[in-house]
């Protein structure tokens, strides 16, 4: 009986990442482009490399945890949809990293950045932001509760989930103390100074913690009670 309810949902998971790829995907490539092919000057003031060469956009728009945490679930959700990837350890350290990373973008952007990004954006990248931000966290994080096998997680797992912000916190520090640009002004230390900064590099780190731990257990749990289920 098991065996037959998870072939009944496989089809509906498909095209659950199917459409969470083509979301992420449309919305990173028209950004991409955008950045390309012209120099919008997206992102927080002063910013070196708006108007710079393509390739000085491009790693610029690579320097976003948005981007970043949208180029991840994209990754996830075709392995997902096509299913050609065996579910293990690095299979699992990748839909970890996707759930907290998007979840982060979510609430940051709503709790924090909302309120001072609510008219840096116009025309497509209205739509992109709202892809970006709202609509592939609910896709990830929503097809992760109702599709994806489990237990898919350990608390190993939740361990190796910490170098990638670690990596990317680094980077954007030093980065930033080279040229003078930080992808978020809450990161800014030349603004802010580095204790504040450090402050709520530390609180961003903590909240990403606590997510990671949240989900590798109600991982844990979930799959615990689907086994006394089919008991």
């Amino acid at each position: 009986m098991p065996s037959a309810t998870r072939s009944d949902r496989t089809r509906p998971a498909r095209l659950w990442h199917l459409a969470t790829a083509v979301v992420a995907g449309f919305a990173l490539g028209v950004q991409l482009f955008s950045n390309i092919v012209e120099a919008p000057g997206r992102g927080f003031a002063p910013d070196p490399d708006a108007y710079g060469s393509p390739l000085q956009r491009t790693i610029t728009w690579l320097s976003f945890f948005t981007t970043q945490s949208n180029i991840l679930v994209l990754v996830a959700a075709v392995l997902l949809a096509a299913q050609t990837r065996p579910f293990d350890s690095r299979m699992a350290l990748l839909r970890l990293s996707r759930l907290v990373g998007i979840s982060i973008t979510f609430v940051v952007n709503l709790v924090v950045l909302r309120p001072i990004t609510a008219d840096l954006y116009s025309g497509i990248w209205v739509v992109t932001d709202f892809l970006l931000h709202y609509l592939t966290p609910v896709m990830a994080v929503g097809g992760w509760l109702w599709f994806e096998p489990r237990p898919s997680m350990r608390w190993r797992t939740f361990q190796g989930f910490l170098i990638w912000p670690s990596v990317w916190l680094a980077y954007t520090f030093v980065r930033g103390a080279m040229i003078g640009w930080y992808p978020y002004p809450f990161l800014d230390a030349g603004q802010l100074g580095y204790p504040k900064a450090l402050t709520a590099t530390a609180v961003v780190l903590l909240v990403g913690v606590a997510a990671a731990a949240g989900f590798v257990a109600l991982d844990r749990g979930l799959a615990a009670r689907t086994l006394q289920g089919a008991d």
